[in-house]
């Protein structure tokens, strides 16, 4: 069988998924589209194949079933989801993985916190993916030095879902880099531990 590369969702499908997203025909809490690039990226470096029933629900908001999304253009939007995971994973793969158009570090550090933020966005997604995935990490016979390593890869993906926490992660000490200027450091760095994580 001749493998079909999957097609990558074009501009004018991804304004209607956004749209989509974001519109009172899905529930409070459904994930942005930018949410759901960095979910999907989680899901598909996660260590174990995911059916979409697991991983479909939790974009909704919902646990173990869609909700109700009955019509014509729902049922289209969903198809596009399971487009742009196909497109993901394909890069992912292929070992061309990357973060989201306009996804530049913001220099005002606080701005790239805030929702909103292609990169807050997608962190928070890859980090809502981590709170749903982490047990099939956990069930790998991973060395010491390997789990560092992804550890280390976990924290600078989901560093920008939220302030507090990087505050926590990397607090400005006398005779250390500021917050800022770790997060300037990481920030640049982020499209390659996009890259070296998906080769893991």
């Amino acid at each position: 069988m001749k493998f079909v590369k999957p097609q990558p969702l074009t501009p004018a499908q991804e304004r209607r998924l956004s749209d989509f997203l974001e519109s009172a025909a899905v529930p409070a809490g459904t994930l942005n589209l930018n949410q759901l690039r960095g979910y999907l990226f989680c899901i598909g470096t996660t260590p174990a194949p995911l059916q979409p029933s697991f991983w479909l629900p939790p974009i909704f908001n919902c646990e173990g079933e869609l909700p109700e999304l009955s019509s014509a253009a729902a049922s289209r939007q969903i198809e596009a989801i399971l487009q742009l995971y196909n497109q993901i994973m394909d890069e992912i793969l292929q070992g061309t993985p990357a973060l989201p158009a306009g996804c530049a570090l913001d220099e005002v550090i606080s701005r790239n916190f805030q929702p909103g933020s292609v990169l807050h966005d997608w962190s928070w997604g890859f980090d809502f993916g981590m709170g749903r995935t982490a047990a099939y990490w956990a069930e790998l016979p991973l060395a010491a030095s390997d789990l560092e390593e992804l550890e280390a890869c976990w924290t600078a993906l989901s560093l920008f879902a939220d302030e507090e926490d990087a505050h926590i992660t990397k607090p400005d000490t006398p005779g250390t880099p500021t917050f800022e200027q770790a997060m300037t450091v990481i920030g640049e760095q982020l499209p390659q531990i996009v890259v070296d994580y998906a080769q893991t």
